[in-house]
């Protein structure tokens, strides 16, 4: 009898070393590229990650496809301990935990049929906007769509759909004028629903994982993991960024998508501080702008890993980088866009930037909102030369407008690159 007991708590021991430390069940959206399901076996950004962290740390992944309404009711509920993809707001963190570190940047952005643009908020009066329900881009208390259009006094009328595949479903099938949807799920999708992505976007936001309120246990072991990750560059999460979140198709440089998106979400944020009154709209713009690696996920490839605040990894980037105001002032300026223009002159007015093309022909309103009159709302690499007193050096220009819907105002982003190779001489007698 005694070696049968014996038998048995070896028997048992054995059992448990077999034994999953935990199970964990994961809420999940179709937001593909970041969560989708293919062929019946999950997939995406957020899946690799967790899937990584899961293998590491002896965890069992079960998934619970369900709308993003049904999928922060069932976390509260304490049915599910997981949402993979969601964006962060300090509204919402009332409700659940966030992991701390940033797994990816987006924004929204808008959907047309038969190629409409959408180019600023007055382009959306008397609008049937299709929108995901409970999805923060509109439904943010202070910055997100339906408050931003009330404010402004703009009419419009929300056709609400499950997710963001019936959004731009309802767009398809005229039931509604626009759809709204994360960038990176409209990048991967847009095409093939035969669509047009207009040149509005709006409202950075950091996606991330939620847990049960009250309960940091797993959220503290993915940022953890998170954060060792992001230190190596043969992780799975940049081998997974690589395969999944593919790069921007057009002829304008990554990049520069960064800075201007940088530059965009540190205005939203800014100035969201001094025009909302409201904690929660102060602590959602603060968190952007104090999360350094929020800005942008991308820059961890683009920039081996620089942990700078934004104005640092503009000021590094071997590109220049320049903002102009509605008054053809210079609001930012990186440290080789200064170089470039200025040579670390003090005087630092677009006024004094002279730029022509081979024939000597000046050109006075590049470098302002005033190009893009008959332009549309980009300006593709163009070549000029910068006239520096008897020096000239071909440079290249790459222009986007963008609108700041807090301050309600354009600007116009530049990125500038010397492609001269060596400063030339240029005959007086073409000026």
């Amino acid at each position: 009898m005694g070696k049968l007991a014996v038998f048995f708590i070896i028997l048992f021991c054995a059992s448990l070393s077999l034994w999953p430390e935990r199970s964990v069940i994961v809420g999940i959206t179709d937001t593909p590229p970041l969560v989708f399901e293919d062929n019946g076996k999950v997939s995406g950004f957020f899946i690799d990650i967790l899937e990584d962290i899961a293998k590491k740390e002896g965890w069992t992944v079960f998934y619970k496809p369900a709308t993003l309404d049904e999928c922060m009711r069932l976390l509260e509920e304490k049915k599910i301990d997981l949402i993979a993809d969601i964006g962060y707001s300090s509204e919402r963190e009332k409700k659940m935990n966030f992991n701390e570190t940033n797994v990816l940047m987006t924004w929204a952005a808008f959907y047309t049929k038969n190629g409409e643009n959408i180019v600023d908020y007055n382009d959306l009066e008397g609008k049937r906007i299709a929108v995901e329900s409970g999805d923060y881009f509109i439904f943010e208390k202070d910055l997100g769509l339906e408050s931003t259009l009330r404010r402004l006094g703009i009419r419009f009328e929300f056709v609400r759909r499950s997710g963001y595949r019936e959004v731009l479903q309802a767009v398809i099938s005229d039931s509604a004028d626009v759809g709204v949807v994360n960038k990176i799920y409209g990048k991967y999708t847009f095409k093939s629903h035969k669509l047009s992505q207009s040149d509005l976007i709006f409202l950075p936001v950091s996606l991330r994982y939620s847990s049960v309120k009250g309960d940091s246990s797993l959220i503290r072991v993915i940022d953890n993991r998170l954060e060792e990750m992001k230190r190596d560059e043969g992780s799975v999460y940049y081998k997974s960024l690589s395969k999944h979140i593919e790069k921007d198709d057009s002829d304008i440089p990554l990049w520069f998508l960064i800075a201007a998106g940088a530059i965009i979400a540190l205005t939203l944020a800014v100035s969201a501080i001094y025009l909302m009154q409201s904690k929660a709209a102060v602590d959602n713009a603060m968190t952007i702008i104090k999360k350094e690696e929020a800005s942008l996920a991308y820059t961890k490839v683009v920039l081996s890993q620089l942990d700078k605040t934004l104005y640092d990894i503009l000021d590094v980037m071997p590109i220049g980088v320049v903002c102009i105001d509605e008054n053809d002032k210079i609001e930012y300026l990186n440290n080789e866009a200064e170089e470039i223009f200025f040579k670390g002159g003090t005087n630092k007015d677009v006024k004094n930037i002279w730029l022509t093309d081979a024939d000597g022909r000046v050109f006075e309103d590049i470098l302002s909102l005033k190009s893009f009159r008959n332009h549309e709302h980009k300006i593709r690499s163009k070549k000029f030369f910068l006239r520096q007193g008897e020096e000239s050096r071909e440079i290249a220009l790459t222009g986007i407008e963008f609108y700041d819907p807090v301050k309600d105002k354009k600007h116009a982003l530049f990125t500038v690159e010397d492609v001269s190779g060596q400063p030339c001489k240029e005959d007086k007698s073409k000026a």
